[in-house]
């Protein structure tokens, strides 16, 4: 075959099958390409919501950190239907209630109380906080009828929460699982979360040391 009827041929184009290896291999990028694609996306949201549920927890404990370290102690009197004084302090392993001030919530500047705690989910707890505005002259024992609740941290496997300080004149200050504020607030309050197995976040102990004893001190 002469050089000038190859140039005529690929003057005429491209044969079918040529045609057809060109779309194939143009299909098989497209693939690859797309599959690509849809692993970073992936990737991409994955990460972007291990990110948002870091900051959540670093939200969390800020939060937490401030609300506890102003924490106080006030000793509501003996009433008609309670035998003894109660503290609106009251700690145990799995909850605390606590009385702290809240600026400017709702317009409403003062006190409140506070529960912190767990609650059940389809996938496993979660840690609220529940609030109500103060009154010494409420029954502050019923914090499930707490008006204000916000869950703060989710799917947490469990909590611990610890009080170091005297339980008692004669003994020197200790880890202690409950705290009823007989002898004051503790020295320091420490919350523990476990997360669920293979949940990338991170939750450095929280320690805090409460600095009030009442309101304005």
């Amino acid at each position: 075959m002469s050089i000038s009827s190859n140039r005529k041929r690929r003057a005429r184009g491209f044969t079918l099958i040529e045609l057809l290896v060109g779309l194939s291999l143009m299909a098989l990028m497209a693939v690859f390409l797309f599959g690509g694609f849809h692993f970073g996306l992936r990737a991409w949201e994955g990460g972007g919501t291990r990110l948002e549920e870091m900051n959540d927890a670093e939200l969390a404990q800020s939060l937490l950190r401030r609300l506890l370290s102003q924490a106080y102690l006030e000793t509501i009197p003996e009433s008609s239907d309670r035998q003894g004084p109660l503290s609106t302090f009251r700690g145990r392993a799995g909850d605390l209630t606590f009385v702290a001030p809240l600026p400017a919530h709702r317009g409403i500047e003062g006190q409140y109380m506070f529960l912190l705690a767990t609650e059940p989910t389809d996938r496993a707890l979660r840690l609220v906080l529940k609030w109500q505005l103060y009154r010494a002259d409420g029954l502050v024992n019923q914090t499930a009828a707490l008006a204000d609740d916000a869950a703060i941290l989710e799917n947490v496997s469990s909590i611990r929460l610890a009080y170091f300080g005297q339980t008692s004149p004669t003994r020197p200050p200790q880890w202690n699982d409950k705290w009823d504020g007989a002898l004051g607030l503790p020295k320091l309050i420490a919350l523990h979360v476990e997360f669920p197995p293979g949940d990338p976040r991170i939750w450095p102990d929280l320690i805090v040391a409460p600095k009030l004893q009442g309101p304005g001190n």
